[in-house]
């Protein structure tokens, strides 16, 4: 079963995803993400709320003015995580239309797509900051990939990858 984007009039970006690959990754982030009522400031100094949500609600929060905010439910979170990671997924193929890599994207492996939303939401550049590691991933090379984790400071995500994809030291 696919989610499909309801008034979609453009072909590419009218079917993107399946439900349970997404629903997969929701799980995962969730448990990566760990999740906090209030806003806090992540690694990288970023204020951030829930799931790992940042952006310009969580300015609005800490600054409203509102003594009252004690922060947001978990259920509210998970909601926010669905939404910012349904707008990644949409960014992400969209990126890769316009880089001309739509077709090879849609062929990966749905792990693949996943290591890739996973670039896309959680590091500011996204996955274009990665280009070596990028093409690495399109082109299911995985030896590259687990060079390029290591040489571009994801190399802690190595393990986690490969737990979490299935992936073998062969694959």
């Amino acid at each position: 079963m696919y989610i499909v984007k309801k008034g979609s009039q453009d072909d590419s970006a009218s079917i993107d995803y399946d439900i349970d690959e997404f629903e997969n990754y929701v799980a995962f982030a969730k448990e990566q993400e760990g999740f906090e009522p209030t806003v806090y400031e992540d690694s990288a100094g970023v204020r951030t709320i829930g799931y790992g949500h940042t952006g310009e609600m969580v300015d609005k929060m800490l600054y409203s003015g509102d003594e009252s905010f004690l922060g947001i439910t978990e259920e509210a979170g998970e909601q926010l995580l669905r939404k910012d990671l349904s707008n990644t997924f949409d960014v992400l193929r969209q990126k890769m239309a316009n880089d001309g890599n739509l077709e090879k994207f849609d062929a990966l492996d749905p792990n693949a797509k996943m290591m890739l939303l996973d670039y896309e939401y959680n590091l500011s550049s996204g996955v274009r900051g990665f280009p070596k590691m990028l093409n690495a991933v399109l082109n299911n090379d995985w030896e590259a990939v687990s060079k390029r984790n290591k040489v571009t400071g994801r190399a802690e995500y190595e393990r986690f990858y490969r737990a979490f994809f299935g992936l073998t030291d062969k694959t």
